[in-house]
């Protein structure tokens, strides 16, 4: 708890530090409670990473727009994660993953018969569609992107890995928790590699615009 709390921290100083965005207390929401956080792993069946928990027992997401904690705010999502994305408050975690779970048995006859493909070196799993009930969507944008805490990754993989969609079928990984995701996000943040953009997209990219974003935050296990 420690270790996260200090991570959030130096978050917080870094929006902080950003002259286009909000003070990090208009941003980032107020802790979830121990109650809240069991009631969401009962309601997908997982039990949530140590490191995440830990998370969120400092912070629930983020705050949702136009329900900041000064009625005159109007607050905005301040896209501060990879590809514009923003990190979910536990409500709409669990909106998002029950959507994507009407979704898959609304399809389901579109993938029948279809096997996974995934080798035993991989650290996600190919499975026939991208969502899964093992996958839970903890950050993600208003178009297709996505962060998952992966509970059902490949052998070669880590329980409760985080994952990035990096096209409609593929994952990258980009931390073996969110601690490890987390502390290595920042340093990027905190070193310049990655800055606030505020004139054209509104969100974090990379410093040096030849540079990819996966081929930052992608895992790389030696």
């Amino acid at each position: 708890m420690k270790e996260m709390r200090e991570l959030w921290t130096r978050v917080e100083h870094w929006v902080d530090t950003q002259p286009a965005l909000p003070p990090s207390e208009a941003v980032f929401g107020p802790p979830a409670r121990a109650a809240q956080i069991e009631a969401a792993e009962q309601a997908v069946g997982r039990i949530f990473s140590e490191s995440f928990r830990a998370s969120l027992l400092v912070h629930d997401g983020q705050f949702v727009p136009g329900t900041g904690r000064r009625s005159e705010d109007e607050i905005e999502w301040v896209r501060w994660l990879p590809n514009q994305m923003v990190l979910l408050p536990l409500r709409d975690i669990l909106a998002t993953w029950r959507e994507e779970r009407a979704f898959e048995a609304e399809n389901a006859s579109a993938v029948e018969g279809i096997s996974e493909e995934t080798a035993d070196d991989d650290r996600v799993r190919a499975f026939p569609t991208v969502t899964h009930a093992g996958r839970l969507p903890i950050a993600g944008q208003e178009a297709s992107a996505y962060m998952y805490l992966d509970f059902v990754p490949d052998p070669a993989g880590a329980l409760g890995q985080v994952i990035l969609t990096k096209n409609e079928c593929d994952f990258s990984v980009a931390g073996e928790d969110f601690q490890d995701f987390l502390a290595r996000y920042v340093d990027l943040l905190e070193r310049g590699v990655l800055r606030y953009d505020a004139d054209t997209y509104h969100s974090v990219i990379p410093a040096d615009p030849r540079v990819a974003f996966d081929s930052l935050i992608e895992l790389r296990v030696v």
